[in-house]
Formats: structure tokens, sequence, C-alpha cells
């Protein structure tokens, strides 16, 4: 990639190569021959990551010998002191200390890591548990913190998908998109959200719960960004998997749906009745749905108030209108 591109450019005695990048290669170098052997080995383990990361990332995809527990702290701490991972958060960053790595500084780690595909899949399965977490919490209270702490791990959320779709890992990745849509939405990442489901769905093609659920998000996203006609398509494709499985299977549209995503069904329901004209058909449906969300909730209120004063405004209950923009 880009970043293999510039270390290869840096170590090249070509006239195009500056003798500003050849002293950057020199002291990158000269860095890690400065490191012990166990700052070394967790360099090298670290350029898995992208971004930003956390403590409790690093612990559960970096550990394990010659890394000990007890020590990993330690010798991140070492790496810190040597510039070679640099702090990430501020004072008030809700969830302790983060770090991160310069691009070249960790391409250089990148290209020293024994066994990559190991370390790699280790990082998918812990933002994949992340996920998991986020995906039954997203409809609470908590909604905002949780939805700025995968912001803060995006980067590493797109190196996990793109591992899982060039290393056989698409069930996983679908998984992990799939648990990602109060992300994509609530952050007005449709088009981003929908670019990963469709690649990941043209790999994992197994008739599975999760490839029916990844079906209806995908076409969700899509009809968000107007393309109906692919939308369509691939509702079709989840139906025809759940029509013969037959309700009460978990094959069958409601059941592989995550309940989470219920309430966003609804008021989904609640804007085509606005738009056919049964605008109090859609009020009704929007309050039921306020009326069930927890306290703290923001997107989805939002979201079903917005739909609900397009009712009143077309019932011309104009008092009503101004009162739920307002809310």
């Amino acid at each position: 990639g880009g970043l293999g591109d510039r270390l290869r450019l840096l170590g090249t005695g070509s006239r195009r190569t500056t003798e500003r990048h050849q002293t950057l290669r020199m002291t990158i170098s000269w860095s890690y021959d400065l490191c012990s052997p166990a700052e070394k080995v967790l360099w090298t383990r670290l350029s898995v990551f992208a971004g930003e990361f956390s403590l409790e990332a690093v612990e559960a995809v970096c550990g394990g010998e010659p890394l000990a527990d007890e020590r990993m702290i330690d010798t991140l701490i070492g790496l810190v002191d040597k510039s070679i991972v640099l702090r990430a958060d501020t004072v008030d960053s809700p969830d302790g200390a983060r770090y991160r790595m310069l691009d070249a500084v960790r391409e250089y780690g990148a290209q020293l890591l024994a066994d990559p595909q190991w370390y790699h899949a280790r990082h998918l399965a812990f933002y994949l548990g992340l996920a998991r977490e986020f995906q039954p919490a997203f409809l609470s209270g908590r909604q905002r913190a949780l939805v700025d702490a995968i912001a803060r791990d995006q980067a590493n959320i797109r190196v996990a998908l793109e591992y899982s779709l060039t290393n056989g890992q698409a069930p996983a990745g679908l998984e992990l998109a799939t648990a990602c849509w109060g992300f994509w939405m609530a952050t007005s990442r449709l088009s981003e959200g929908a670019y990963w489901l469709q690649r990941l769905l043209e790999q994992a093609r197994e008739p599975t719960p999760q490839r029916v659920r990844g079906l209806w998000l995908a076409s969700w996203l899509l009809s968000g960004q107007g393309d109906n006609e692919t939308a369509s398509a691939l509702r079709a494709q989840a139906r025809a998997i759940s029509a013969p499985a037959g309700r009460g299977s978990p094959l069958s549209g409601r059941d592989a749906v995550p309940e989470s995503l219920a309430p966003a069904q609804s008021v989904l329901r609640g804007f085509r009745q606005a738009m056919r004209g049964a605008h109090a058909s859609a009020i009704e449906t929007c309050d039921e749905v306020v009326r069930s969300l927890p306290d703290g909730e923001t997107w989805l209120r939002g979201s079903a108030l917005w739909v609900k004063s397009l009712g009143l405004w077309f019932t011309r209950s104009l008092d009503s209108f101004a009162e739920c923009q307002r809310a």
C-alpha cells in the first residue's frame, strides 16, 4: 500500500529520495535498535492498529510471550518515553489512556512483525467484541458516549473489516459491520456502512441469519441514499432466504433482524405512512416509538419526532408541529 511504498522510498538511494527521507528512515531504525527486546516485540505487534487505540486493546491484541501481562504496561510506557508511541488522549478523555503511532513508525514495525495474520485475527476479534457490546446498548441513555467511542475506534474498525475481506473472514466482518448499524445511521455514514456491507455480502453468501440481517440493513442504508433499485434487490434476496424457513425460524426476516432495530423499522414505517397520506397512523406510530425509548436516547427519538412533525404539518396542526420541532 501507500505506506509500504513510502518506506521503500525512504530506504532507496534513488535520485528522488531526499536526504530528509533517508534521515527519517535511519532515525526510525536507530530508535528500534535502542529498544529493549520486549519493546521491539510490542512495537511490531502494535503495527496492526490504525489511528488511536486503547490500553485494553493493546492488552487483548498484543499479549503473549515474550510479553508477560504484568509487564505490558511498563513496556508500553517505555515506547511512549522513546516517542515511538504517542499519547492521543486528553485529561478529560472518557475512556482513559489512548495511544497512536506515526504512519512511518507503524509501517516499519509491520515489516518486522512475526505472524501478522495471527495478530490481525486477534485485532478483528477484539473490535468485533466491542461491536457486539455496542449493538444492544445503542438505544439507551448511554447512546452518545457509545457512538463517540466507536467513532474513536473507526480507523481500527476499517482495518478489521478490510482484513476480514482479504483473509477469508467475511462472516465475522459482516457481523462487525452489521453490529455497527447504529453508528452508521446516527453519524450519517450511510454510504460507508453500505459500502462495507455490500462488499461483505458478496463473500459471505451462506444463507445464515447474519446474511439476512446484513441484506436488510444494507437495503435500509441504500434507501436512505436514494438507491431504491439496489435496496429493493437486496430485500428480495433477504426474502428469498427467509420465506422457505417460515415464521419462527432464525432465518425469518423478523427474527433475523436484531431486536434493537425494531424501533428504527417502526420510524421507517411511520415515514412511509406519512408519505402515502396516512398521517394519523404516522403520528400514532411515532408516538409509540417515543414512549418505548429509554431516557437519554437521542438519535431515534429525534427521528421519530421529525416524522411525527411531517404528519402534523400535513394535517395543518401547526401549533403541535412547532412544539414537536422544538422537542
